[in-house]
């Protein structure tokens, strides 16, 4: 498992290496709520309770995956869902330490279903996306009424386009435009974040 590394709370920008290599950049920037809705309106992602997807195809390959959904705060220590039977968008990529990566986080509401798994390094997927994740996460903490604790509740949005490799169904960049609030328009404000393989 690759070791993880702290860092510091208000990053921009960082970079993921597995044994010395540079495999992703990580990178973090303020947004605003126009940019996230033409972001939204050119997904095109039709959501049906809470989340929806589509796909595009290239010579029966994945090209993108697009992803919709409402954010919502899973309870720490939740039990997490059992994927071992669970199929994924890109099953040509299967390298060699591999996780099943939920494009909207399960974390976050995210479903765990072939339409919004994929294969992914697993060095990518806990240092460069688990950051994005821990980063939503405070966000909605910061939105959320002190003393308040109602994990379905809704507490804004999340638009996310991942691309890839359609020969080989590689991942190559994954991009979260994200709008968090406090489920009634307090606090709110719009991210958006980008994971680019190197």
């Amino acid at each position: 498992m690759p070791k993880q590394k702290t860092r510091k709370s208000d990053w921009s920008r960082f970079d993921v290496k597995d044994n010395g290599v540079k495999r992703a950049r990580v990178t973090h920037s303020t947004s605003d709520s126009a940019k996230y809705q033409a972001f939204k309106a050119a997904a095109n992602v039709v959501r049906t309770q809470g989340f929806g997807h589509r796909q595009e195809n290239l010579a029966g390959n994945i090209k993108r995956a697009l992803v919709s959904g409402t954010l919502r705060r899973r309870n720490p220590g939740a039990k997490r869902d059992v994927l071992t039977n669970v199929g994924v968008l890109n099953p040509l990529f299967v390298p060699a330490i591999n996780n099943k990566s939920h494009l909207l986080p399960d974390i976050l509401g995210g479903p765990s279903i072939q339409q919004n798994l994929i294969n992914e390094h697993r060095t990518i997927n806990l240092s460069a996306h688990k950051p994005v994740e821990n980063r939503i996460g405070r966000f909605i903490a910061d939105a959320t009424p002190t003393g308040e604790k109602k994990p379905l509740k809704r507490r804004g949005s999340i638009v996310i386009v991942d691309s890839f490799h359609p020969a080989t169904g590689v991942p190559t960049q994954r991009d979260y435009h994200v709008h968090t609030d406090a489920g009634n328009g307090v606090a709110e404000r719009f991210d958006k974040f980008t994971v680019k393989h190197l």
